[in-house]
């Protein structure tokens, strides 16, 4: 099913949309949020609107996949499912040419990863192509770091989900 949004009314930037939140897919970099977060999150959007847009990106069947603004759209799912209400997530289409490292900048500079997260990353920029250096340089953190940090991967699942 092919993505239709729906351009904001007055909104001069060309590429801005209101979207219902479910349709709205996590995209490749998605973190766990406490409920507490989403609850404190969902009565600013209720008090004060969506000041932030979330950032979107389309797969490769046309679907819009989050790439930052997870929790902005968990908050409004909530405030939708617990208010009857019918908010919209204000969102632009990302442009540039890598969806998931801009989502790992972004997501960085907010707020730093755990570092089995960190870990989970690294390994996946580096099957994306990325060298050390260039993640290094993404992450601000020293190449050491990284190996260091990679070798998170290695322990037993269990360990790493607690």
């Amino acid at each position: 099913m092919p993505m239709k949004l729906v351009e904001l009314e007055g909104v001069s930037r060309s590429n801005a949309y209101q979207i219902p939140p479910e349709l709205l897919e996590p995209g490749e970099n998605p973190r766990a949020v406490a409920d507490k977060e989403i609850q404190e999150l969902s009565l600013s959007i209720l008090e004060k609107g969506q000041l932030v847009p979330v950032i979107i990106y389309t797969d490769a069947e046309g679907n819009p996949k989050i790439l930052d603004g997870n929790r902005r759209v968990a908050a409004i799912r909530y405030l939708n499912k617990g208010r009857m209400a019918n908010f919209k997530v204000r969102c632009e289409v990302f442009k540039g040419p890598d969806a998931y490292e801009a989502s790992v900048a972004a997501t960085h500079k907010r707020k730093p990863f755990s570092p089995i997260d960190l870990a989970h990353i690294m390994q996946t920029l580096e099957a994306k192509g990325k060298t050390r250096k260039q993640i290094a340089s993404l992450l601000e953190c020293s190449e050491s770091l990284i190996s260091r940090t990679l070798s998170l991967n290695a322990l037993p699942p269990e360990v790493q989900k607690d």
